[in-house]
């Protein structure tokens, strides 16, 4: 799967990524 805490990640994709990524990463990872 797409490891959105990536930070290669985050920084292609922008701000919705980053937000998306610590939304879904809240409750699905952490």
């Amino acid at each position: 799967m797409i490891k959105s805490t990536s930070p290669s990640f985050q920084l292609k994709k922008g701000t919705a990524a980053t937000a998306i990524g610590v939304i879904f990463d809240s409750p699905l990872y952490v």
